[in-house]
Formats: C-alpha cells, structure tokens, sequence
C-alpha cells in the first residue's frame, strides 16, 4: 500500500510538472477560451447531451469547440440519430471522477439525454490505486442514477493507454498498464447497468504527441469511436423529461439579461430575419413569467402582455419540439380566441421554446401569419436555431 501511494505521488507530481513545461504536449497549444460550452448539430427533435470530463473533452489544439471532440461528436451523432443534437461541454485537463461527481451533484441532469464520460486516464497516469477507481466510478453512476427515472444514459470512454506528456519509459509503461486495468473496471460496471455503456477511446496523438497525425483528424477519429454508442444509447425519441419545476424556471427568467440590454438590439434583428426568412406577418420572442407573457421584442406586432392561461407562447413551452397550429381558425381549442377572431386575426402559428443555460424554458420563439400555413421540417430546423440563439443572447452567452 505505502509504495502504491509513493508511486501515485510521483506520478502525479511528474504528469503536473511536464504538462507545465513540456511545449511539446498538447496542455502547451491552442484551446478553446472556456472549459463549458455549447456545440450544435442541426436538426429537429434535438437531443441535449453533456460530455464533461479531461484532457481529450478539453480540445487542446483547436481555438473552438466546434473544431473539437465536441463539434464531431455531435455531428456524427446527429447524422446516424438524423437528430438534431446540443452538446454541452465541461472540461478541463484536471479533471477526475471525484471532481465530475461534485460537478454533476450540483446541475440539473434530468435536462440531459445521455452523459457522456471522458475521465480515467489522468488516473491511470498519476497510478491511482484500482480499488478506488472503481468506488470513485461507483459512485458517480449511482449519483446520475437516482437524478431521475429513468436516468439519462451514461456512455463511459475508456483511458488512453498512450498519452502526449513526455514520460520517462518505466512510467509510460505502468501508467498504460493501469490505463488497462482501469478500463477492465469501467467496462464491467457498465455491464451490469443497462443506462451505461462502454467504448474504448479512440483518440491516438501519436508518440509524445507528435504533430504526425493532424488535430482535425485526432478529433475526427475519437468522435468516430463514441458516436455510434451514443446513438445507440439515446435510441428512439428524446427522454420524457420530468414534471416542470415552476419555481426553478423562474428563477431562471429572473437570470435573463435585463430589458433595455444591448442583447435588444440583437433580438430585434434576429425576429426581423426570422420573419423575413419564414415569409411571415409578424415574429416575436415571449418571456413567460408567472401569470403573464410579454414581447421582449416584435416585428409585425406591437409590443404587448398577456394572461399567460390563454397564450400560445406559454402553451409552446410544453411542447419540446414547439407548438405548431396550421390553421387556428380550424382548431377546436384556438377557434373563439380573441387573437383569432379580432385583431390581428392570427391564422397560423409555431412557437419554440428558448432554453437557459441550465434547461429551463423560459421564453417562446414565435411565428404568427394571418394565412393558414403548412409548417416543413426545414422550416423546424430553422426555428429552434433562431431559439437557440435568443437563449445565447437572452443569457449573454454568446
């Protein structure tokens, strides 16, 4: 045990050394600005996936996530779900299962679909003990498992039994070793739970991280790796997602930028194009508090408030893939309201809800037209990329 801990110690001291001096390792190139982000791949019936973990989530030597294992990835994975697919990234190179775990205790894993888990090789470099990595790992999936029924699936990327920081050979060796053997761990604990499944990482730097194999195709090459278990793990439709926490989405209305902001003047311009490009009457962004939805901003419509019960932007908050009404006049439930049968006389509408960064609805991207209209599956792409962008705004994550 003393000499596990003495070899844990040095490893972990050498790994922490060498990724500060050594120029040659990917910790000394290019990286995207901030350790969380959001990439998107187009498509409707979006499915909200999180990959948090170290170094290979981190996207050393891309200036964006986008470039990164987080960009393919969700472009992979939307093209063999034919999904759309936001994954939010929370990396960094010091990243462990202890410190994921604390991460993951305190956000709000039920707006998740999958999870999806690149830690274990920096344990495996630093020599941690497999006893504990498999309690570390344990109790991180029995945390996503009670998080909500069912839980969102967890797709486990095993160590990289070869990393870029220059090691002395003796080092290289046992840390691969361990990297095996923390794998050998990490596979069985995902057999025996059925939200849980097991790739072998794919991301191959090359020796000491020679610049042999070019970073698009590092990328490339890991995202191909996960993909295919991704899909397969987030299968048929997006996961219900549990009874609203009203309190809990208007505290996140509360967090919106104030009205009178800068981020205004790119709302209206963004409403304005929505419309243009839809061929519409008019386009607006709906807050909905309470007992009351009002217009941050319009084009085509005045700005205005409502009693939130018989609004249409507080009903497309229910609505995951938003609230289409061909033709209001039509429907049984729109027919005799007054926006129907006064003015402005509002035939068709489809209303997106726009998330905060942590899941909530907050808002509806609406389209209204006083022509019963068709609504295209392009036309629905379209519209949650407009949503997607007010939130961006609304919450200064641009």
């Amino acid at each position: 045990m003393k000499l596990n801990q003495l070899l844990n110690t040095i490893g972990a001291a050498y790994i922490a050394l060498s990724a500060r001096i050594a120029v040659s390792t990917w910790t000394e190139s290019a990286r995207p600005p901030c350790d969380a982000a959001m990439v998107h791949a187009g498509g409707s019936n979006a499915y909200r996936v999180l990959l948090v973990g170290g170094a290979s989530a981190v996207g050393f030597g891309t200036v964006t996530h986008e470039l990164a294992l987080a960009g393919h990835l969700a472009r992979q994975t939307s093209a063999l779900t034919g999904r759309g697919l936001d994954v939010e990234v929370k990396a960094n190179a010091a990243m462990t299962a202890p410190r994921v775990r604390a991460f993951l205790a305190t956000t709000r894993l039920t707006s998740y679909d999958a999870i999806v888990l690149t830690i274990g090789t920096r344990e495996a470099y630093e020599f941690l003990p497999v006893a504990v990595w498999r309690r570390q790992l344990g109790a991180l999936l029995d945390l996503i498992a009670a998080s909500g029924s069912p839980p969102p699936a967890v797709v486990i990327v095993g160590a990289e039994t070869d990393i870029s920081v220059p090691l002395p050979a003796w080092m290289a060796r046992r840390g691969a070793s361990r990297a095996a053997q923390i794998n050998d761990v990490s596979r069985q604990i995902a057999d025996r739970l059925p939200h849980v499944s097991y790739v072998e990482s794919a991301l191959v730097t090359g020796p000491k991280g020679s610049p042999e194999i070019p970073v698009q195709e590092l990328y490339t090459t890991a995202a191909r790796g996960i993909a295919p278990a991704l899909a397969l793990a987030l299968g048929g439709p997006p996961r219900q997602e549990p009874p609203n926490d009203e309190d809990a989405r208007l505290k996140a209305v509360a967090r919106m930028r104030p009205r009178g902001s800068p981020a205004d003047d790119d709302l209206n311009q963004l409403v304005t194009l929505a419309k243009d490009l839809m061929g519409a009457s008019a386009a607006a962004l709906y807050v909905v508090e309470a007992d009351r939805v009002w217009s941050r901003v319009a084009d085509g419509l005045p700005l205005d408030e409502h009693v939130r019960s018989v609004a249409l932007c507080s009903e497309a908050l229910d609505h995951r893939e938003g609230l289409v009404v061909s033709d209001l006049r039509e429907d049984p439930i729109y027919r005799s309201r007054s926006y129907v049968v006064g003015p402005p006389y509002v035939r068709f509408y489809v209303g997106y809800p726009v998330l905060s960064p942590d899941g909530y609805r907050v808002a509806a991207f609406s389209i209204f037209d006083i022509r019963p209209r068709t609504f295209r599956p392009a036309h629905a792409i379209l519209l949650r990329q407009f949503a997607r962008r007010a939130g961006a705004m609304l919450f200064d994550q641009t």
